[in-house]
């Protein structure tokens, strides 16, 4: 699912926070990434511009996780 609607930066992002416990739910064209600790939810948007500065923002976001 996320391999077909993503590009490969944001895509690898999107699963290596799946292997450290973060949860994918599709919500109408877009995503939700929640997190492992039940915190924390940040919105993924599929199609993006520039794949690389929006997978790090994610990956951002995802480090201020309690």
């Amino acid at each position: 699912m996320i391999r077909q609607e993503c590009g490969p930066a944001t895509a690898g992002m999107v699963i290596m926070l799946m292997a450290h416990g973060w949860r994918v739910r599709r919500q109408g064209h877009r995503f939700r990434l929640y997190c492992p600790c039940g915190e924390a939810s940040l919105p993924y948007s599929g199609a993006s511009h520039d794949d690389v500065s929006h997978a790090a923002r994610i990956v951002r976001q995802a480090a201020h996780c309690g």
